[in-house]
């Protein structure tokens, strides 16, 4: 029983992180971090989703006068998100004058985006992911849910 009270305390605090960030949106008021910038890790996969999340992460990036850092997952050495689609993301992001970086995960996609969301200094993770993408046996159940639960930083799943 104890176990479902700190998953609610935990969902609520994250709750509160992205309400925070709705309403410093609206009133341009500085988001997490004050007035430092923001560090987002963007992971998407390539589909519908992944467009919502690429603005919702350039949104913060522009609010917060912060960067973006592109988290590309590989699956068996294989680059699972389209080289195009990823230099469409670059281009669209740079071209609101907002940096942008690559990085690669291998192995377990949790483990490589906590890991890396912690060398990159992060002040947030996007995820942009949809049922019918190729990440999608990754990101069911427990997964995304492990995400939140461990990440040290507020984490987004825009839809």
């Amino acid at each position: 029983m104890g176990e479902v009270f700190d998953l609610i305390s935990r969902i609520e605090k994250h709750q509160n992180d992205i309400e925070n960030i709705s309403k410093s949106m609206e009133d341009e008021t500085p988001l997490v971090g004050g007035e430092d910038p923001l560090n987002i890790l963007l992971v998407v996969d390539g589909q519908k989703n992944s467009e919502i999340a690429v603005d919702c992460a350039l949104n913060m990036a522009i609010q917060t006068h912060g960067q973006i850092i592109l988290l590309v997952l590989n699956e068996d050495e294989l680059n699972l998100l389209d080289e195009t689609w990823k230099n469409e993301i670059l281009m669209k992001v740079r071209g609101y004058g907002i940096e942008i970086s690559t990085t690669s995960g291998y192995g377990d996609y949790v483990e490589s985006i906590l890991r890396i969301s912690e060398e990159k200094g992060a002040g947030m993770v996007v995820l942009g992911l949809d049922g019918d993408g190729l990440l999608r046996k990754a990101f069911f159940g427990s997964t995304s849910e492990r995400i939140i639960e461990e990440s040290k930083i507020p984490v987004l799943v825009p839809r």
